[in-house]
């Protein structure tokens, strides 16, 4: 819970669970919730968006990640001396540069479905689908630093959230890399990525209680259909299926960038007070 004080007074009480109470007294930290705050505004609008106004929301993710990026590489540096280490996971530049990295991937996630609606072709969608996978393994290595420090609060659900995403572009990207390799009669490959696409499946399977649960066993069952189908095909034309190591592997594709954020010029000339 965030409690302000009035106005722009720069203290801010924080609660934790604990609870604990931490003041800050400095202005420029106040900016930076407020910066922070609009930035999860922008991305939860995107949410919102997705099934009414594709282009819109595509934007809105844009937008948002480019506040992220601002807020993670301009303004927050300069803040970390004055702020209690490790108690204010919002305003740390390793948080920001992930939540940055994520919106990029929600919005090449709506971009990609879209694009297989559309009826693009396995190729494009495998890039696109392996793109977002990459973008939420580097969002991962960022929230990795909370072992050096930062970020220890953080939500067991959103990280479980990143997780679950990842693991579920990674099972779609290999699933039309098998459609290509099927179709350029490489079948026992096929196979092989398919088989090595479950394997990873079944070790990253979101808990339970997680709602990515029924989307991630629904994708799980086509692609153990799609592999039963080409190990039946395999079986007439008798090709030998590549041990893992020798297997092909997606190349991502990333379309989605960032809008960069311009600061208003009563920020500029606060930050130089």
């Amino acid at each position: 819970m965030i409690r302000w004080s009035s106005g722009l007074i720069s203290q801010t009480l924080i609660q934790r669970k604990c609870p604990k109470f931490f003041q800050v007294d400095n202005i420029m930290f106040e900016l930076g919730m407020v910066i922070y705050f609009y930035a999860l505004k922008l991305r939860e609008r995107a949410m919102e968006l997705v099934s009414t106004d594709v282009k819109k929301s595509i934007t809105l993710y844009r937008e948002a990640s480019g506040v992220f990026h601002h807020l993670s590489h301009e303004l927050l540096p300069s803040l970390l001396p004055s702020l209690p280490q490790g108690k204010l996971p919002e305003l740390t530049p390793s948080l920001c540069s992930s939540l940055s990295l994520l919106c990029l991937a929600e919005g090449q996630a709506v971009t990609t479905k879209n694009a297989e609606e559309s009826g693009r072709s396995a190729s494009l969608l495998s890039k696109l689908h392996y793109g977002t996978t990459q973008m939420l393994s580097e969002a991962s290595a960022h929230l990795s630093s909370r072992a050096n420090g930062e970020c220890k609060d953080l939500s067991s659900r959103f990280l479980e959230y990143v997780s679950a995403m990842r693991a579920l572009h990674e099972l779609k990207s290999q699933k039309h890399l098998a459609e290509v390799l099927e179709s350029e009669e490489r079948v026992g490959e096929a196979v092989g990525v398919l088989r090595r696409a479950l394997a990873a499946a079944r070790r990253s399977m979101p808990s339970k209680e997680d709602k990515w649960i029924t989307i991630f066993k629904n994708e799980r069952d086509e692609v153990s259909k799609k592999m039963a189908k080409y190990e039946k095909l395999n079986d007439f034309i008798l090709q030998r299926i590549p041990v893992e190591t020798e297997l092909p592997f997606p190349k991502g594709e990333t379309i989605v960038k960032l809008i960069p954020y311009i600061p208003t010029r009563w920020e500029q000339e606060l930050r130089f007070k």
